[in-house]
This record gives structure tokens, sequence and C-alpha cells, in this order.
């Protein structure tokens, strides 16, 4: 799971993520949804992970 955005503080925006395990992502762009949307899923690439709802 998220546990917190990257962001630049210069230029304002965000450039990635930080997991639970503490594994940082950076990105170009970083959609945010409450997670319903993808049905519980985390999608990194080719890899998706289903969440236990």
């Amino acid at each position: 799971m998220v546990e917190e955005l990257i962001l630049d503080e210069e230029k304002k925006k965000v450039i990635g993520i930080k997991t639970s395990t503490g594994t940082k992502y950076g990105a170009k762009a970083v959609i945010i949804t409450t997670g319903t949307a993808l049905r519980g899923e985390i999608i990194i690439g080719e890899l998706n992970i289903l969440q236990d709802q």
C-alpha cells in the first residue's frame, strides 16, 4: 500500500510514492483512487497484487 507521496517542493508536484515496505517508486504521473475503481488491486507495471477486502 502507498504510505506517502514523494514531492518536488521546488516544482510543487508529485514525483513518486513510498510504499508501506519502504520501497520508493519515481513516476512522471501518480493516479490516486479509492481502490474500489481497481477492485482492490495494486498495479505496478506488469505486477498486479490483489488485496483482501
